[in-house]
């Protein structure tokens, strides 16, 4: 998780011009992903390296876990790309719609790619 993590972080960091923004961010965020997976689906759901779908942990669930994470990493980000809280209320304004944004497009990618035949036994 942390070598993808690093992965992404690079190559956003090259395409956006940006100086290791997104490599920060997203190698904190790969970081506590453990951590953020078993607070929001709970320790018996949560698999190693496993991606939590929708079918798989419950709607709620995974709408925490989705919400979390994607604020976390918006967050750490956004903080990040200002270096300054001069500008707090952009900088919330931002974390707030992205998250949102962020998580939307994520339910929706999940709700597609998720296995429909999914046998819930938790």
């Amino acid at each position: 998780v942390l070598m993808c993590g690093l992965l992404v972080g690079v190559l956003m960091d090259v395409t956006m011009g940006l100086v290791g923004v997104n490599t920060i961010a997203s190698l904190l965020t790969a970081y506590v992903r453990p951590l953020m997976l078993r607070l929001a689906v709970g320790k018996d759901n949560a698999t190693d390296g496993g991606i939590p779908a929708p079918m798989q942990v419950g709607a709620g669930k995974f709408w925490a876990y989705a919400s979390v994470f994607t604020a976390v990493q918006c967050t750490l980000f956004f903080t990040l790309e200002a270096m300054t809280l001069q500008y707090l209320l952009p900088i919330v304004l931002k974390i707030v719609v992205n998250t949102i944004a962020t998580v939307m497009l994520v339910w929706g990618v999940a709700s597609v790619f998720a296995p429909r035949n999914y046998n819930n036994s938790f």
